[in-house]
């Protein structure tokens, strides 16, 4: 019997357990290693990274602090296991990243495929209430329907994408597009890949960006482009913006070229540690391949390609952009929290807990939907396996497919924001 089953039952009272809770015997016998492999990037700015977690809800950090509970940690991550939650969890015992996003998982899964919205914020905060609903999955012998074991099967809008982005590919090779030949002739284009290379292998994680309107003129550009997350089959949608807004960036703002890129997750921010959060960046930290608006033109237009590559530019994240209400980008990829699609394409809406901006993660407000997509591609990473294959192209592509074409991309997006 679980110790959730023992708590149900009035045999043990547990404490909240959350980032940073380690059982008895399981702290790493060397601090500083264990967390140089997590905070590499910012590692020496910031002496609390050398023996803190990260605690991106407050802007905080947590240290090891004892489970009280023999065992607690470790079987919680065995329910999240089980579930379907956590199949390649690491450091047994260790309430680490991989365990937080597990955990903020399992309360989405609860509070939206399962409609029980009384499990609350998807916090990460192991308190009563998870507890209790791990119990009733335990009973139930559940086990969440995005795990579908090893080897996943992929769902048929999971097939079309991967289809879809190889037909995109030969259209290209024949066809190709300006912004694809001149990333092809430049001999050096650090983790932007050449189109002879771009690969949509499906035991890896895949991020798509459709960008919308790159060629229209226009200073206050909002978050109106799609994002698509392909990962163990499925397939899930968040909207935010692929381009810079030039009201908030520099003059020559840079706009990340259509094609494939290698990113890992990783942090933003890292500059200001009081703001560092977890984000996907240039994987070898090269950079990435971009156009900037050299014309003036507050957009990515004919003229901008035509004076050449600049790059690579090692600082084209793909982070958070607040509640979506406002576009934060300065040449990043950003993600709007307030609301997404998921695996059975049910608009979710993260509105009611999703802060407009830095200063409602003090408030007990998230990063809403955007924590969803990190949560996704940290728990769902296999073992030793960190990419995520960030493919961009323009809504047009969307026509060599008879069901899609370019409008839906502008349908998504105006599904997902949230009045």
């Amino acid at each position: 019997m679980s110790i959730f089953a023992d708590e149900a039952n009035g045999k043990i009272q547990l404490t909240s357990i959350r980032l940073g809770s380690v059982d008895d015997g399981a702290m790493p016998t060397d601090v500083g290693a264990f967390f140089k492999r997590y905070h590499r990037d910012f590692y020496a700015a910031a002496p609390k990274a050398r023996n803190h977690f990260r605690n991106e809800a407050n802007s905080s950090w947590s240290p090891f602090v004892a489970s009280r509970t023999a065992g607690y940690v470790a079987a919680w991550q065995a329910f999240l296991q089980r579930a379907g939650f956590l199949p390649f969890h690491q450091e047994n015992g260790i309430f680490g990243y991989t365990t937080l996003a597990g955990t903020r998982l399992f309360q989405e899964y609860v509070r939206t495929v399962e409609g029980i919205a009384e499990i609350g914020v998807p916090d990460g905060v192991v308190g009563a209430k998870s507890r209790a609903h791990a119990h009733r999955w335990e009973t139930e012998g559940k086990v969440c329907h995005w795990w579908t074991g090893e080897t996943p099967t992929p769902s048929q809008e999971y097939e079309m994408w991967i289809k879809l982005l190889n037909d995109a590919k030969a259209h290209y090779q024949t066809e190709p597009h300006p912004v694809i030949s001149r990333v092809a002739a430049t001999p050096k284009t650090g983790d932007t890949r050449k189109i002879d290379d771009w690969a949509w292998n499906p035991e890896d994680i895949h991020l798509l960006g459709i960008r919308r309107n790159q060629d229209k003129a226009e200073f206050n550009r909002g978050n109106d482009d799609l994002f698509v997350l392909l990962i163990r089959g499925m397939v899930f949608k968040f909207y935010g913006s692929t381009d810079p807004r030039p009201a908030s960036s520099r003059s020559d703002e840079a706009y990340l070229v259509e094609g494939q890129h290698k990113y890992r997750m990783a942090w933003h921010k890292i500059s200001d540690v009081a703001k560092v959060y977890k984000a996907l960046k240039p994987y070898t930290g090269a950079g990435v391949m971009v156009f900037r608006d050299v014309a003036g033109a507050n957009a990515l237009t004919e003229a901008n390609v035509a004076r050449g590559l600049s790059g690579p530019n090692n600082s084209i994240n793909i982070h958070w952009t607040g509640v979506g209400s406002s576009n934060f980008s300065e040449g990043c990829q950003v993600i709007a929290g307030s609301s997404y699609l998921n695996s059975d394409n049910k608009l979710v809406d993260c509105s009611a807990f999703a802060s407009p901006a830095y200063a409602g993660l003090s408030l007990g407000k998230t990063r809403g939907a955007y924590n969803v997509l990190c949560d996704l591609v940290m728990a769902y990473s296999p073992l030793n396996h960190d990419v995520v294959w960030y493919t961009l192209g323009r809504d047009k592509v969307l026509d060599l497919n008879p069901n899609l074409g370019a409008q839906w991309a502008e349908m998504m997006v105006k599904n997902m924001l949230i009045s």
